[in-house]
């Protein structure tokens, strides 16, 4: 019984190792936030909001990026059309673009009102056309703020 536990773990143990050590097939479209310059942990009305989207060799080069901020109900307020398609074209392996959006401030329609949920999310590049719906909509990160 207990050389059977031991060869059951043993067997684990390998195939585990064997996924840690796999690299990935492709990378994946990222995200990453530059820190809020007035505060040192949230952004403030009028600050502009700074990130950089990395992708790596063999990825899509064109994405819809959305700034969202959400009251946790409605998830309809985002950027508009401002980050549609947005392509990303450089020499292999990796490629990255900086952008920027200007958090609003309270008196915008829709305001950005405090206690929202806040993200940056990167989809595929028809995601803005079809309003995030139907077949083949696809998000690479997501990013809180």
């Amino acid at each position: 019984m207990q050389s059977k536990l031991v060869v059951a773990l043993l067997t684990l143990g390998m195939l585990t190792g064997i996924f840690l050590a796999a690299p990935p097939a492709r990378g994946l479209a990222q995200v990453a936030l530059d820190p809020p310059k007035y505060h040192p942990s949230y952004y403030v009305p009028g600050e502009q909001l700074q990130f950089t989207l990395t992708i790596g060799g063999g990825d899509p080069t064109k994405y819809d990026i959305l700034v969202v901020w959400d009251d946790g109900v409605t998830r309809t307020n985002w950027s508009g059309n401002q980050f549609n398609d947005v392509s990303l074209a450089g020499p292999p392996p990796v490629s990255s673009i900086v952008l920027t959006f200007g958090i609003l401030p309270l008196t915008a329609s829709p305001p950005m009102k405090d206690g929202d949920l806040y993200y940056v999310e990167v989809h595929d590049s028809g995601w803005i056309e079809s309003n995030g719906t139907g077949p083949g909509r696809m998000t690479y990160d997501t990013v809180p703020f």
